[in-house]
């Protein structure tokens, strides 16, 4: 099982691993068919591209809404009007020779049997597209059925044929929202076309025609068209850059504006406060109904493009190559100059996509893609936290009782894994050993020497962590510790002499306490050499140990002998005093050592 362990946070097995499970979470949040998967969080973010990209405030010189305002109804009497004062507005709109005439009024009940005559000749005269509304609303593939109708009265259906027939029909998302409409329904009795459809058909003469295009539609009539998404849905184009000229239905029963409505489209509606005809769009949470319709209307005079992308095939293989791309580049080690620029373009490409998309003519909710890089985040800091967790293991491991616990920070905070590979390094080396030991352990009982020998390596190992260096190894009764590895410093050489008169002078407080215990004095002889040696993790395929070997090495163990049999406390090398310059030393000549063909002169540290 720790094999296991140590295979997974391996960087190469842990990567390719990590790279499987973010394709693998990639796919899966990716797979929906719903052009917009995660509800309320998408709708907020097609909303907010809505809002950014429809900033225009041109206006459409093609369309004109005539709207029965507050003057209007402060005019002309309280809602609803009688169909005498709807004829006359009709009327007055004609007049003006219009392109064509949409009323968005839904007009359900008979009225008085000579106003529903003279609206109805009205109709008949101005070519007015009447407004359906359809309930009970189920889709189906490729569109939508309805179970029920709320047409005109039989006495206003008359006048008009089935084609001047407009459903306004609005559907609301769980949000109480407005961002499609049906540019179809269909009854079991018939099928309605939305209004703006309908005043297309009308002004032509040209019956709508639909054509099936992969999960959506085309619907055109003439050469006007508009492409539906999954589910025959038609999502309205919010940012579209049109607004639309509103003229008070006072005005124009006046015969104020007659010039603004000649050839234009016109629409009536309502947007007097309480007659229930303003609704919530990504726009403006108090839009005029009719407006929808208006919108519809210029999107397909401009054959605008627009409708929600499902995830299929292509947006898996977008997603997965911003994902691919975060992954690498968040893998990939180094301080390359160009590693940055291509992060952030990566980041930018995430974030900007749907509005590169946008302007297309389509829209591929982000949300998906950006779940899926925070999916790609999350694993990526667990597999980079476990393995630095092991990494620290690793190191503490290996380092606890070697270096001072401030070193150890320094090492973990820095990634100093790389330290424990072997390597050359100029390092200080220091052995000491205590005179006599051997006779002295041998009049005593296990007990008392392990009590002796731990209070001893105790005392002196806090004395080389104090001074920043490496504990090596103890041998026996000697101890080896160096410095300059792990971590090097300006201030090698002189804190490695620091720690040998340290731990001289450690000895009166290591005598004091053998006195309280019944043991004998001891004395101890340092020797101390520095030089270019090998040093990492050194040993066998059973055991490794963080150690150094070299000439150094050698140099400062046989110091160490001549040491203690000169009776000198601290024996320094040639290269070690040279790296000392400045600091007061005696020089004792040359001598010839065991094993070394060269004579070695010899320093020792001027007392304090």
């Amino acid at each position: 099982m720790q094999r296991l362990w140590q295979w997974l946070l391996a960087p190469r097995a842990g990567k390719t691993i990590l790279l499987v499970l973010l394709f693998g979470l990639a796919l899966f949040i990716m797979s929906s068919s719903n052009p917009l998967p995660f509800g309320r969080l998408s709708w907020q973010v097609y909303d907010a591209y809505q809002q950014v990209a429809g900033t225009s405030q041109r206006r459409d010189p093609r369309i004109v809404i005539v709207d029965i305002d507050d003057a209007s109804l402060a005019a002309h009497g309280r809602w609803p009007w009688s169909r005498s004062q709807l004829a006359d507005l009709l009327d007055a709109i004609h007049r003006a020779s219009p392109a064509a005439i949409g009323l968005d009024i839904l007009l359900p009940e008979p009225g008085p049997v000579a106003e529903d005559r003279q609206l109805r000749e009205t109709l008949e005269r101005s070519r007015t597209v009447l407004a359906t509304a359809l309930g009970d609303i189920t889709p189906v593939p490729g569109g939508a059925q309805a179970k029920r109708e709320l047409a005109p009265a039989a006495s206003l259906l008359d006048a008009a044929s089935p084609e001047r027939l407009g459903h306004i029909t609005p559907q609301l998302d769980a949000d109480g929202r407005i961002r499609h409409l049906y540019p179809q329904l269909c009854t079991p009795q018939a099928c309605r076309y939305a209004m703006a459809v309908a005043l297309l058909s009308t002004w032509t003469g040209l019956p709508p025609r639909v054509d099936s295009a992969g999960a959506g539609q085309t619907l055109c009539v003439a050469g006007f068209c508009l492409k539906t998404a999954a589910g025959g849905r038609f999502y309205l184009p919010y940012h579209h850059a049109s607004r639309f000229t509103y003229l008070s239905a006072a005005s124009v029963m006046s015969g104020q504006v007659d010039a603004t409505l000649t050839d234009k489209f016109v629409l009536v509606g309502t947007s007097a406060a309480g007659l229930g005809d303003l609704v919530a769009t990504p726009r403006d949470a108090l839009t005029p109904g009719v407006e929808l319709h208006a919108i519809q209307l210029a999107a397909m005079l401009d054959n605008l493009e627009w409708r929600p992308l499902t995830h299929g095939r292509w947006s898996h293989l977008l997603g997965l190559a911003w994902l691919g791309g975060l992954t690498l580049l968040g893998m990939r080690r180094g301080h390359h100059a160009w590693l940055r620029p291509v992060r952030l373009a990566t980041l930018a490409i995430l974030l900007a996509g749907p509005l590169l998309i946008w302007w297309q003519g389509a829209w591929l909710d982000p949300w998906p893609s950006w779940l899926a890089a925070l999916g790609v985040a999350l694993l990526w800091d667990a597999w980079e936290g476990a393995t630095l967790w092991q990494r620290h293991r690793r190191l503490y491991r290996t380092f606890g009782t070697y270096v001072p616990h401030a070193v150890l920070r320094r090492l973990v905070e820095e990634g100093g894994e790389q330290r424990l590979v072997p390597q050359r390094r100029w390092l200080v080396v220091l052995f000491s050993d205590i005179r006599g030991f051997t006779a002295l352990s041998e009049g005593l009982e296990p007990e008392r020497l392990v009590m002796l020998t731990n209070h001893i390596f105790t005392e002196l190992t806090s004395v080389v962590h104090a001074y920043n260096g490496t504990l090596d190894k103890y041998i026996g009764d000697a101890l080896m510790a160096f410095w300059g590895a792990p971590l090097a410093s300006a201030q090698d050489a002189t804190q490695a002499l620091a720690c040998a008169q340290a731990m001289q002078e450690r000895l009166h407080a290591i005598n004091h306490w053998s006195e309280q215990y019944g043991f004998l004095p001891i004395t101890m002889n340092i020797g101390l050499e520095a030089g270019e040696v090998t040093v990492g993790n050194l040993g066998s395929r059973q055991r490794l140990a963080y150690t150094a070997l070299g000439h150094a090495v050698n140099l400062a163990a046989r110091l160490e002998e001549l040491a203690g049999q000169r009776d000198e406390p601290i024996l320094i090398g040639p290269e070690l005093a040279q790296a000392l310059h400045g600091t007061p030393l005696t020089a004792l000549g040359e001598v010839t050592i065991r094993g070394i063909r060269q004579p070695v002169a010899l320093w020792r540290p001027e007392a304090k």
